[in-house]
């Protein structure tokens, strides 16, 4: 099965809740680790199954080396879109502003996929600006 991920970058376990997707990406990564690839392993839920599964510790919104050759980060929705902005807009002050904002924050909060679209924003610069870049983003 490794064999037919080596080549593929980026990895995305998906699932409904409860079906061992965190052990799964887990194992994954570390299988793919183990090979001598280099690994970042990335979660977006509020709570870290992969802190727990392979000792990650405080991983929220920062990458922490777990072995030789695999990290992993447990990114935030909040921090995704405050970094999201901060590329796009002029200055850190209209970033605040923006994300303040009672009308702005709510729009954020209840517009489809705003959240799933910063996530996978950050997961694409991870994987394009990273030296030396990564092998597998799981």
């Amino acid at each position: 099965m490794l064999e037919n991920l080596e080549d593929k970058r980026l990895i995305f376990v998906t699932g409904k809740g409860g079906v061992g997707k965190s052990t799964c990406a887990a194992a994954l990564a570390e299988a793919l680790a183990d090979r001598g690839r280099r690994v970042l392993i990335v979660e977006t839920d509020a709570y870290s199954a992969i802190s727990e599964i392979l000792g990650a510790g405080d991983s929220d919104h920062k990458r922490v080396e777990l072995k030789k050759n695999l990290w992993g980060i447990n990114l935030r929705s909040n921090e995704s879109l405050i970094a999201t902005l901060t590329r796009f807009l002029p200055s850190q002050k209209i970033v605040k502003a923006v994300v303040g904002n009672r009308v702005t924050k709510s729009f954020f909060d209840s517009a489809p996929s705003v959240g799933e679209f910063v996530l996978l924003d950050q997961i694409l610069l991870m994987s394009e600006t990273e030296t030396p870049a990564w092998d597998h983003i799981v």
